[in-house]
């Protein structure tokens, strides 16, 4: 009975979307048939991927690694606290700044880890799925259903003018985006995520103000958080404001120590949110990159530098990622393209693409089956 069930769920989702029988061939298809399409049906499709020149992915073919995921998310956790508690004992400034650094890296792959959640990636059981996912963010700290929305967010607006960070128009003020992109790469973007989140909780209409609604970044962003979402986000920030109160008493932990340890992940997290998707195409699909990173760094950031290959199919797990196929003129060097963006915002007249619904990572959910790592 249960194969039956998978096997009518399946059949129901391949009749929505043509799929290829094997990851190695996954996102190759006749691109001159692609160019020919009409870029309105573009605009309207339901799922943006079926008129892009890509193909949807068999998840039979791409598993959840559910076991490899727990055992990351329980190292993750203990690695953290671990090294908040080492860096609020450390007997000299040297100790307690090596750890405020390891510190940062671990929450590297702590996001990482939360961006699988918000994809349904995370685990199988849609349940466990969200309360790692909460855990996760009680961590960064972000409550889960406020990164779920954005995230999704980011995905149907991606380089649209609400998400054009690294470009201007000419009515565009530069100082203003030069201070905007300057502040992501010097580790500003972080402190607005745990900001936003206490208001959201505690002064919702605070989002509805003019400063937020006349801008295009923030009106999007801050407007997908309303009714229900709101509660349940302020729900999820009493219960990290719980987590951080019994971390600090019960491993005395010291505040300026924690701090510390955060302005390094803060730095070290948001001079790299923008990398993937700098000086792209403005296109919502394939308006990112594939980079080239050192394998060390490609296994902190659970392989989140093929950032193209995962905007083309965002409900496939972070360990196939680096399988999908992949044009060889998509990728750059990680470092050059990190060090490209100091050149900052440039001017455009290209103009904005329609922002498109996502695919829900939840339709793939009955579906999927355990690995083993």
């Amino acid at each position: 009975m249960l194969a039956t069930t998978r096997d009518d769920r399946w059949s129901k989702l391949r009749r929505r979307s043509p799929t290829l029988p094997a990851v190695e061939a996954l996102g190759r298809e006749d691109q001159s048939t692609a160019r020919e399409r009409e870029p309105s049906r573009v605009e309207t499709s339901a799922d943006p991927r079926a008129v892009s020149g890509v193909a949807a992915v068999d998840p039979r073919s791409v598993p959840i690694p559910v076991r490899l995921n727990l055992f990351l998310c329980a190292l993750v956790l203990v690695l953290a606290v671990a090294l908040l508690w080492a860096a609020s004992h450390a007997t000299t400034g040297w100790a307690t700044l090596f750890s405020a650094v390891a510190f940062s890296y671990v929450m590297l792959t702590d996001y990482a880890l939360l961006h699988e959640a918000t994809h349904a990636s995370l685990h199988m059981d849609p349940r466990w799925n969200r309360f790692l996912g909460r855990m996760l963010g009680a961590l960064f700290p972000v409550p889960f259903t406020m990164i779920l929305t954005t995230h999704r967010g980011h995905h149907e607006r991606n380089r649209t003018d609400a998400e054009m960070f690294d470009l201007y128009y000419a009515r565009d003020s530069c100082f203003l985006k030069c201070v905007q992109w300057y502040g992501i790469l010097t580790g500003f973007f972080w402190p607005f995520v745990p900001v936003g989140a206490v208001l959201a909780s505690v002064f919702p209409r605070a989002l509805r103000a003019r400063m937020f609604r006349e801008r295009n970044d923030t009106k999007h962003l801050l407007g997908d958080l309303q009714g229900e979402l709101l509660r349940t986000i302020r729900l999820e920030t009493a219960g990290i404001a719980l987590f951080f109160v019994l971390l600090f008493a019960l491993l005395d932990l010291r505040a300026g120590s924690v701090l510390l340890c955060y302005a390094c992940f803060s730095l070290n997290w948001s001079t790299r949110q923008y990398i993937g998707h700098a000086f792209t195409k403005r296109d919502v699909v394939h308006g990112a990159w594939n980079l080239a990173h050192g394998r060390a760094m490609s296994a902190v950031l659970l392989h989140g530098e093929w950032d193209l290959n995962h905007h083309r199919h965002p409900e496939v797990p972070w360990i196939h990622i680096p399988r999908l196929a992949c044009e060889p003129e998509s990728r750059r060097g990680y470092v050059r393209q990190y060090w490209r963006q100091w050149l900052g915002p440039r001017l455009t007249e290209e103009r904005s693409p329609r922002a498109t619904p996502s695919l829900t990572p939840a339709h793939l959910q009955p579906i999927r089956s355990e690995s083993k790592p």
